[in-house]
């Protein structure tokens, strides 16, 4: 993308609106809500990645309430650019729709600001995680290349695109795989503004990983003075407030 191009330059607003795009966009009449974009530029993502999968549910007798198996959702799919695991469901394993690492993850269905969230699939070495059947993963091989791609899928442009090409609904939108047919110019190791791009994604994911990092050591010391366990076990905590004289009334 053109460094003096911002997202909105693709947007176009039409002077005229057939009737089955006025159904399709819930009878709004706001110009801006029957929008399309200029996609004459780029290749499609699902060219320019190695490998696009879907995920798929895994049914509600997967389910258990502790396991080294995770089930990742839409909703850990965020604003940040790595996946926020602070909120997992547990299930029994399940032979597909597994994780290997480095997926770019993409909300495909979701209410609210929820729907075209984006982010890193960064693997925890302690679990293995399957996708749910609302999101998609991107697999693309070269660091820097994937660093791009993600940068690219992270703008107001690819949600604004996703947001509009999917049908309303009063709760959960579903875009039914739209996200396959963005375009966008492919990754080019010659174009500076492609380098600087995955740089400071690269930059970022480097940044949210010291962060969490740091909030393991807090919880860690704050565990360690308190006398909880690892597993949340109060071992020595009763006799830390007594030699203390921590006094609870009420």
């Amino acid at each position: 993308m053109p460094s003096n191009m911002s997202y909105k330059n693709f947007s176009i607003k039409p002077f005229e609106v057939p009737k089955s795009q006025f159904q399709l966009r819930g009878f709004r009449l706001s110009p801006s809500s029957h929008r399309h974009f200029n996609q004459s530029l780029g290749i499609p993502l699902v060219t320019q990645a190695d490998t696009v999968f879907n995920g798929k549910e895994i049914g509600s007798s997967c389910y258990v309430e502790s396991s080294k198996y995770r089930f990742i959702r839409t909703s850990n799919i965020t604003e940040k650019a790595l996946i926020d695991c602070s909120s997992v469901e547990y299930c029994k394993p399940n032979l597909t729709n597994i994780l290997r690492g480095g997926e770019i993850l993409i909300a495909e269905d979701g209410g609210g600001d929820g729907l075209g969230e984006v982010c890193l699939y960064e693997k925890d070495i302690n679990y293995s995680d399957y996708l749910c059947n609302g999101a998609l993963a991107i697999v693309v091989h070269n660091v820097d290349a994937r660093m791009y791609v993600l940068g690219m899928l992270k703008s107001n442009y690819f949600k604004e695109f996703l947001d509009n090409n999917t049908p309303l609904a009063s709760t959960i939108r579903h875009s039914n795989g739209i996200a396959k047919s963005f375009k966008f110019p492919e990754y080019s190791g010659k174009n500076d503004a492609h380098i600087v791009l995955s740089l400071l994604m690269q930059n970022l994911i480097s940044k949210e990983q010291q962060i969490a990092s740091r909030n393991v050591a807090i919880d860690d010391m704050i565990s360690n003075t308190l006398g909880i366990g690892k597993h949340g076990h109060l071992d020595t905590c009763k006799s830390f407030f007594i030699k203390n004289e921590f006094k609870f009334s009420g």
